[in-house]
């Protein structure tokens, strides 16, 4: 699974300044935001609400992200992977196992081979480092949202895939 970004850049404030025009709540997909700190959060849903998506959920923490991902029906989670009570890589294989149609993208200010691997073997679609480029981050949770849509629709009509 490739690094999409060369380098570990933590300022994830600097996504917002990439942000395009509005478009309809949602007409992206659904996303779950995942990390323990407020301020990404905040910084993520104002970036991902400007580029389409709708914000189903945001947790603090990986025990909250499974949670949520069982209420909320996201499409795509979007997951720190260093959170308390339960990291983001063990949330991430929990999420994927009770629901196979979601997709994860980990992001985080880790750039660790280590990290990746395990993101990779647990069924992580992507693993980015924080601070990459609001398009680039646009681009990949528009083909996760496209990858979830079609598991979702090869699972409802009885294709395990």
């Amino acid at each position: 699974m490739p690094n999409l970004w060369g380098g570990m850049v933590t300022n994830s404030v600097d996504l917002a300044s990439e942000a395009e025009g509005p478009q309809a709540p949602g007409a992206a997909g659904r996303v779950l935001l995942a990390d323990d700190d407020p301020l990404v959060r905040e910084a993520l849903r104002d970036l991902l609400e400007g580029y389409g998506f709708e914000v189903v959920g945001e947790a603090g923490s990986g025990l909250e992200a499974v949670r949520l991902a069982d209420e909320r029906a996201p499409e795509v989670v979007l997951m720190d992977v260093r959170m308390p009570e339960m990291d983001g890589i063990r949330a991430t294989g929990e999420i994927r196992r009770a629901h196979p149609e979601i997709q994860v993208v980990m992001l985080s200010a880790y750039d660790e081979a280590g990290f990746e691997r395990e993101a990779e073997q647990i069924g992580a679609l992507c693993y980015l480092i924080k601070g990459v480029g609001g398009r680039l981050l646009r681009d990949v949770l528009v083909s996760a949202v496209a990858t979830a849509r079609g598991v979702a629709a090869r699972l409802a009509s009885g294709d395990p895939g």
